[in-house]
This record gives C-alpha cells, sequence and structure tokens, in this order.
C-alpha cells in the first residue's frame, strides 16, 4: 500500500510539473509573440528616424543655398 502511495504521488507529481510547464510555454509564447511585434515597431522607429534624418540634411543643404544666394545678393549691392 504504500509503495502504491509513493507511486501515486510520483504521478501527481510529474502531472503537477507538466501543468506548470505548459503554462511556462503558454507565457513564453506570448511573450515571444510580444517582443516580435515590439522588433517590428523598432524596425519602423528606425526606419522613420532614418527618413527625418534624411529630412534633416536637405534641410540644412537648403538653408546653406539660400545662405550663399542671400549673401551673393547683398555683396552685389
Amino acid at each position: 500500500m504504500e509503495k502504491q502511495t509513493s507511486i501515486i504521488q510520483e504521478q501527481e507529481t510529474i502531472r503537477f510539473v507538466v501543468a506548470v510547464l505548459k503554462q511556462h510555454e503558454k507565457e513564453f509564447d506570448r511573450l515571444i509573440s510580444k517582443l516580435s511585434e515590439v522588433t517590428a515597431q523598432l524596425r519602423e522607429t528606425d526606419h522613420v528616424i532614418s527618413r527625418i534624418e534624411e529630412i534633416d540634411e536637405k534641410i540644412e543643404s537648403l538653408r546653406n543655398e539660400v545662405s550663399n544666394i542671400t549673401k551673393c545678393r547683398f555683396s552685389r549691392r
């Protein structure tokens, strides 16, 4: 009888461990999915930052051109 009780306890322990592992697996799957979403958002953010930097460079270039044109016009006077 004692051996049977021990076997039952071992089976219950194994069931408990399996149940906990399944819960952790679900949580890991959820976290991996969330991480994928965040990674995609970061890629998009990097793209937006890159475009902003390009636009900023173009604005700076235009400022320099306007400044040069303005200097030329005032120096002719």
